[in-house]
Parts: C-alpha cells; sequence; structure tokens
C-alpha cells in the first residue's frame, strides 16, 4: 500500500470510528446532509471559450465532539460529491476532515494530542485560483496529514517547569509536484517557575527531521536561550541569544548561524496586550510585533511574523481553525441562544459552501524550504444586528533553496518559476440580521500576487451577496450571487465568472 493510500486510510479511520465512539453519553453527534445547485458562466474559470454549466452537490457530513476532564476531541468530516450537468467526466469526490484530540494519559504529567486532516488546496497560485473548490480547473490537489505527538510536563516544585514533546506526521498529496514527506520531531524546554519573582528565564532545543520521497531530506535544529525581566507587573522585556543548525540545499547562502532578539510586552489589562521583538538570524534582520485589543462593540488584531518553514511542516500542525467555532464567536452578539446560533451557523456554511475548517488559502504546495513573512490585521466592529468585519494581510514567501535541481523541485513548484511571492490584500464582511429567522450578507475580497522574477502581476477580486433563512430546527437554507475576476499583466491569464448559487441543509 503506498503512502498516499496509507494516509488516506488513517485520516478516514477517524470518521469509521465515530459511530463507536456516540455510544458514549458524552460524545455530542451531528449528522445531516447538505445540497447546492450552482449556475456558473464560466465553469473553468478560462480567459477564453467560457463554458457555463451546472454543478450539483449533495454532502452528507457528521460532526463530533467530546470534552471531558482528561480527554477531548472535535472531528469534522464532509463528503464532498460533485455532478457537473454538461460535463460529467468532471464528476468527483471530495473528502474533508478535520479532526483532532487530546488526552492525559497520567495525571498531570504525559499527554497525547493527534490531528488528521484531508482538504483540496491550490496547486499553483500561476494557474486559476477559485473561490471555491467548484470550479473545473484542475488546479487543486487533496492533501491528507496525521500526527501524533506524546509529551512530558513536569513540574520542579516552584524552581522550574519541564516540556518535552515528540511528533510523527506524515503529509501527502494526490499532486504529483508536491513530495509526500514524513516528519520527525523533538521538541523540549525548562523554564523558570514561580520561586522566581520579577526574573523569567528558559532554555530550549528543537530538531524537526523531514523525510521526503522524492527530494534530500531537511533537517531544521535550534538551541536557545532567553533571560526577561518585569519592570512591572505589566510591562517585561527580555532577550534571546541561540544557535541555527539546518541541513537542505542552499546556492552558497548561510544555512545556519548564532541569532539573537530583544524584545518587550505590555498587557495594561485582561483586553489589550501588546508585545514586539527585534534581532538577527542567518538569513537576515528579524522583527515580529503582536497586538490584540477587545473592547465592548470591537476587537482589534494586528501581527507581523517571520519562520524559516516548509509546506510539510505546515500541515502536520493542528489543522486551522473550525469554521464552526469561527462563526460562532462572530455571531454571539446577534444571536444569544445557543440553539438558534447554531442553526445560523449551519445555514451559512450551507450557503457558501463553507469547508469544516477556515485554512490559509495563501498556503503553497511547494517542496522548498521557504522564508515566509506575513502581516495580518483585522477589526471587527459588532452591533445589535450586524457584524462588520474588516482584514488585512500582506504576505512575501521566499525560497531558502536553489532552484536548480530537479530533486528539489518539481514542474508544478511555484519556486520553479520564481524565487519570491509576494501576495496582499484584504477582504470586507458584513451581516445583517433581519429578523430571528432571516439574515444577508455581503462580502468583497481584494488580493494581488506578485512573481517578482517572472514579472507577473495578478489582481483577484470577489464579491459575494446572499440571504440565509432558518426554517426549523432541522431545515435551513439560501440564495447567493457572486462575482469573481482575476487581471493579469501576463497573456491568457484573465478570467470572469457570476454564479447563482441555492443550497438546503438537513440535520438528522
Amino acid at each position: 500500500m503506498g503512502r498516499t493510500n496509507r494516509l488516506r486510510a488513517a485520516a478516514l479511520a477517524a470518521v469509521l470510528a465515530l459511530p463507536v465512539c456516540t455510544f458514549a453519553s458524552d460524545w455530542k453527534l451531528e449528522a445531516g446532509v447538505t445540497g447546492r445547485e450552482t449556475y456558473t458562466d464560466n465553469v473553468a474559470l478560462t480567459s477564453t471559450n467560457r463554458q457555463s454549466d451546472f454543478i450539483t452537490e449533495v454532502n452528507p457530513f457528521i460532526n463530533a465532539s467530546k470534552k471531558g476532564a482528561r480527554f477531548q476531541a472535535d472531528v469534522h468530516y464532509t463528503l464532498q460529491n460533485l455532478f457537473y450537468a454538461d460535463q460529467s467526466s468532471r464528476n468527483r469526490t471530495n473528502h474533508q476532515l478535520a479532526a483532532g484530540a487530546k488526552a492525559e494519559l497520567y495525571e498531570n504529567e504525559l499527554f497525547l494530542d493527534a490531528n488528521a486532516s484531508i482538504s483540496q488546496q491550490l496547486t499553483s497560485l500561476l494557474g486559476a485560483v477559485g473561490t471555491d473548490n467548484t470550479s473545473a480547473t484542475g488546479n487543486l490537489a487533496t492533501v491528507y496529514s496525521v500526527s501524533v505527538s506524546p509529551y512530558w510536563q513536569h513540574r520542579f516544585g516552584s524552581t522550574a517547569n519541564l516540556l518535552a514533546r515528540y511528533s510523527h506526521s506524515e503529509v501527502s498529496s494526490s499532486g504529483s509536484s508536491f513530495s509526500n514527506s514524513s516528519i520527525n520531531a523533538v521538541n523540549a524546554s525548562l523554564s523558570s517557575g514561580s520561586a522566581f519573582k520579577d526574573v523569567f528565564w528558559s532554555l530550549a532545543a528543537s530538531d524537526q527531521e523531514t523525510d521526503y520521497s522524492n527530494r534530500p531530506n531537511v533537517t531544521i535544529s535550534t538551541v536557545s536561550g532567553t533571560l526577561g525581566y518585569s519592570i512591572t507587573p505589566k510591562l517585561r522585556v527580555n532577550g534571546t541569544v541561540g544557535y541555527d543548525k539546518n541541513q537542505y540545499q542552499s546556492a552558497g547562502a548561510p544555512i545556519e548561524g548564532s541569532f539573537w532578539t530583544a524584545g518587550a510586552s505590555w498587557a495594561p489589562s485582561n483586553r489589550t496586550s501588546l508585545s514586539g521583538s527585534f534581532g538577527e538570524r542567518y538569513f537576515g534582520k528579524t522583527y515580529s510585533f503582536a497586538f490584540d485589543h477587545r473592547a465592548r462593540t470591537t476587537t482589534w488584531h494586528a501581527a507581523y511574523a517571520q519562520n524559516v518553514t516548509t509546506t510539510s511542516s505546515q500541515f502536520s500542525l493542528p489543522y486551522g481553525v473550525s469554521t464552526a467555532d469561527y462563526l460562532d464567536s462572530q455571531l454571539l452578539s446577534l444571536y444569544p441562544d445557543p440553539a438558534e446560533r447554531a442553526f445560523m451557523v449551519a445555514l451559512i456554511t450551507a450557503v457558501y459552501g463553507l469547508p469544516p475548517v477556515l485554512t490559509d488559502r495563501l498556503n503553497l504546495l511547494t517542496n522548498a524550504v521557504y522564508l515566509d513573512k506575513r502581516f495580518d490585521a483585522s477589526v471587527a466592529y459588532k452591533t445589535a444586528k450586524t457584524v462588520t468585519t474588516l482584514t488585512l494581510f500582506d504576505a512575501m514567501r521566499e525560497s531558502l533553496e536553489s532552484g536548480s535541481s530537479s530533486t528539489i523541485l518539481f514542474g508544478g513548484d511555484i519556486f520553479a518559476s520564481t524565487q519570491t511571492v509576494k501576495q496582499r490584500g484584504g477582504a470586507v464582511s458584513w451581516l445583517w440580521r433581519m429578523n430571528p429567522r432571516l439574515s444577508a450578507s455581503a462580502s468583497f475580497n481584494l488580493s494581488r500576487n506578485s512573481f517578482p522574477t517572472l514579472g507577473r502581476t495578478d489582481t483577484l477580486t470577489a464579491v459575494n451577496l446572499g440571504l440565509t433563512r432558518t426554517f426549523n430546527n432541522k431545515l435551513t437554507g439560501g440564495v447567493s450571487v457572486r462575482h469573481q475576476q482575476r487581471s493579469s499583466n501576463t497573456a491568457g491569464s484573465d478570467f470572469k465568472e457570476n454564479a447563482v448559487i441555492g443550497s438546503v441543509s438537513y440535520k438528522f
């Protein structure tokens, strides 16, 4: 059995185990089916020879969760079935899974985390990029990931705290340009306990080795020490020194070296926090900051970070943010009743065809080690009947490896064409509760992708307007219209699409 098939079997095992789990009374189970009908005037998002089509979806889903003192689990699974009226050869089935579990194996000492995911991701930013995975672009790949991570935490009285973790992950893809990988990682840290009043310290070490099926292995290792001081209970300063020791193919650029950072954090209240740092690592100057503030009607967030990473390691992390959890938090002020809010979450998810988790649409299926620089900011404003959200982002991904070796980059890898990918944009969304059972929504998204080596710039826009309706405790439905387009300075890369979507969702 190949690695992809093993991963598929392991990830789906979480779903197949659900009926057994539900015999326990403390499990919460939800099952149902969503149906969607989409008319699009450009099913393949092409610049010429546009073809219209009707797309029918029948998507059974199952959600299960358990929140106990020593065990927690959260599983979201959807079987997306797509049927195209004009070209049945495009029909396909997509598995979509986001599953996570946490277990306490021994009282306050030994723990176990496990995660599994199946999702559809963009193969290349240079291909057709749609707002969802119903367009027949051929630019999507299914990514499977499974990870298991036992860890030990121990408190040495009031002197120090120890955390030691081992993680094993398997990542695979249906796309030929993305190499399968197996990741083994060890992380350990020792930090100061409560006996240290104003002074705090920590020692940390990490080692991650990624075994690829079609390219040389990659190792990323770091050791560091941090010393800090609390000037006041709300203001702290800190400094870190350490060493990076890596193994990956590079065209003469440094891949290891000492580093340092200096930073401070300020938390004037439990509603406001601000932190920042600056320093230097082997790849250059480094900066980071984070700001969060919650008020009665607004929520503010801004952050910037730089990391050396790989696509495989990103997929091996706990998988995204639950769509249901995110919508639940956003709708809390509009729908204080939990049951009513749950109906609206299901309704909005059905109308827009949202996946079980909100993933980063900017993720890259690349085999290269790259430097990820990302800024993001958001503000949400809530009234008695509306929620308005503004988000902004600015990201740059820069390959740290030489791109000449075919053992590193396959033909579809973005870094085979350009050394740097720049992306920036934002979105505005608005939700209006017209009455207890009827809501309206609107969103506008704008982003720009730049590929300096290619001299190419793509501007993408999308507008979505929708109405959602709760009929009863089990049945929800809605209708929406969308317009999306891409304008590019490269011939043949433009496209426009208009679509009308109707949906219903029924819970058993």
